[in-house]
């Protein structure tokens, strides 16, 4: 067997076509505060600009060297809560180590706030479309409609527990009735995680770690979508599962490159849509 490679492009460009039109007349801006430290922060900064351009959205990114204290931080996001004219912010991860981003994810205004992770926008019930939900989360899961798989009743399991990733994605694929399961570090540590991922018939991997996820443990006919975006050194990057061998065992299957992200970066750019009007409601 051999795995259909997902191209998250054409899915975020049929989204981006959609949004195009809803956009007529609305010119909306997205500040993204970040670090230059991380190759997946970077790439995703690329995709980010390059997409909010075809859109002629404005993008105001502030990139901070490491070392930057976390009062720089907090004093951006505080501009740009009061600034009318920043529609939505995005505090890019991972950041570098010493930066409180819980302290920082409370302070960015809930209507602003594009990824959910203020406690007040990820605690809506089943992040419905009124209100913004986790961007990655969301491109999750348009990307398991595009393979037509079945979520009803499905066994789905999802390795990571991230307040940005596994949690929203776990309650969202609960919410379409699926049997899901969410794996976590002591999963591992008890030597479990491996029986788990082998009965998957869909398997969501957003651990962070390169290759954590030998590719002999996937299950034949799933699918599996991998968010992991790992600097392995020598200027490669890998993601988190083990990508030759799992393509040969599952039916479809997300590339590092040009899988997940290109569909999280048009999501968060209809998520800054929903953020804009519920500012003007309120």
């Amino acid at each position: 067997m051999q795995a259909k490679i997902i191209n998250g492009h054409e899915i975020a460009e049929k989204i981006r076509a959609s949004l195009k039109s809803q956009l007529e007349g609305i010119q909306l801006k997205l500040g993204i505060l970040c670090s230059d430290t991380s190759p997946a922060s970077i790439s995703y900064q690329e995709t980010l600009i390059k997409i909010a351009r075809s859109l002629d959205i404005q993008v105001e990114i502030v990139r901070f060297q490491k070392g930057t204290p976390q009062e720089a931080f907090k004093t951006k996001i505080s501009e740009w809560n009061e600034d009318t004219e920043i529609h939505g912010i995005f505090l890019l991860q991972p950041l570098f180590e010493g930066i409180n981003v819980s302290e920082l994810r409370v302070l960015i205004h809930p209507l602003k706030d594009i990824e959910c992770v203020h406690p007040y926008n990820s605690s809506l019930k089943h992040f419905s479309e009124d209100h913004v939900g986790s961007c990655t989360a969301k491109a999750i899961m348009e990307i398991l409609e595009s393979t037509g798989v079945q979520l009803e009743g499905a066994e789905i399991v999802v390795v990571g527990h991230s307040n940005i990733v596994g949690q929203p994605v776990s309650k969202l694929l609960i919410e379409r009735n699926a049997t899901v399961t969410t794996c976590n570090k002591a999963t591992s540590n008890r030597g479990l995680l491996r029986n788990h991922v082998e009965r998957a018939e869909v398997l969501v991997v957003a651990v962070g770690k390169a290759n954590c996820i030998p590719g002999d443990w996937i299950r034949v006919g799933s699918v599996v979508i991998d968010v992991g975006f790992n600097d392995v050194g020598n200027g490669k990057v890998a993601g988190d599962v083990e990508f030759a061998v799992a393509q040969k065992r599952a039916s479809y299957i997300t590339p590092m490159v040009g899988g997940v992200g290109p569909v999280t970066a048009i999501i968060a750019m209809r998520q800054l849509l929903i953020a804009y009007k519920l500012q003007q409601k309120k």
